[in-house]
């Protein structure tokens, strides 16, 4: 599977992140091609 995720970033604190944002999946497997859009909302990152 492929993803491809496109995230938004909103800075809450000083290093303290969240994201959201879609998601863009496409199977690579042969017998089976789907493609697939998935929203993520509860990443978040904070930098050390």
């Amino acid at each position: 599977m492929l993803s491809v995720p496109i995230l938004a970033k909103y800075n809450v604190a000083e290093k303290f992140n969240l994201l959201a944002g879609p998601s863009l999946n496409y199977n690579l497997d042969w017998d089976d091609e789907k493609f697939k859009l998935n929203g993520v909302f509860a990443a978040f990152e904070y930098k050390f």
